[in-house]
């Protein structure tokens, strides 16, 4: 045997050692660790579909809360314009109805908890409406003054405008979400709608796949 394909087989050799080491390795600390590092970022990635399908459709997303019109009119614009970006972005949706629409709905109404969802969405010449209801909303910590924890709560349905029936989800009710932030101290007066800007990301970032083919997570981490 030459001394090439002597050079050869000695590194075939420890490939092979180096791979029957990799393996028993993975079994000792976990075979689904293994898997997760070395295999799976080689698969392509799996999709999930929309849970409701609007495409083609105009499509309100009105942001309401439990308790009258008390909800910060900041979170109702950012998140109404982060759901909208969202859907749009992903071709989701045929049209959104804009944020200057349902503002001046609101001046016409003043108290908008008069109108059914079926009749917002008439109003605006909406096929459905993406409902959004604010339980629970707030960015202050009790600790003292010029210290944040931003939470909001809440949950979402949407209605077919026509006939008025609930067409997501389709199991319950409503999709609830909940968001709460980490301990923050600042003094910068834009502090509060940078807060609120990011919630509403959170939110339309939970919302908004349920309407369209996305990309699954692969590893869900788990809550901090």
């Amino acid at each position: 045997m030459k001394a090439t394909d002597r050079h050869l087989m000695r590194r075939v050799l420890r490939a092979g050692a180096l791979l029957t080491v990799l393996g028993l390795l993975s079994c000792l600390g976990g075979c689904a660790q293994f898997y997760q590092l070395f295999i799976d970022p080689l698969l392509p990635a799996k999709k999930t579909a929309s849970e409701h399908d609007m495409t083609g459709k105009t499509v309100l997303v009105w942001v309401d809360d439990a308790y009258g019109n008390s909800v910060n009119h900041l979170l109702r614009r950012a998140l109404s314009q982060a759901v909208n970006e969202a859907l749009v972005s992903h071709e989701a949706v045929g049209e959104v109805v804009g944020y200057a629409a349902i503002a001046s709905l609101r001046q016409r109404y003043p108290d908008t908890t008069e109108l059914t969802i079926q009749q917002l969405g008439r109003e605006l010449k909406a096929d459905e409406v993406l409902y959004i209801l604010i339980d629970d909303f707030d960015l202050h910590h009790d600790a003292a003054g010029g210290f944040y924890r931003p939470h909001v709560s809440g949950a979402a349905k949407v209605i077919e405008v026509a006939q008025g029936q609930h067409v997501w989800p389709e199991t319950v009710t409503y999709r609830s979400f909940s968001f709460t932030g980490k301990l923050l101290q600042a003094d910068d007066a834009t502090f509060e709608d940078k807060l609120v800007s990011e919630l509403a990301e959170q939110i339309a970032a939970t919302l908004g796949p349920c309407f369209y083919e996305h990309e699954a997570e692969r590893y869900p981490q788990d809550p901090v």
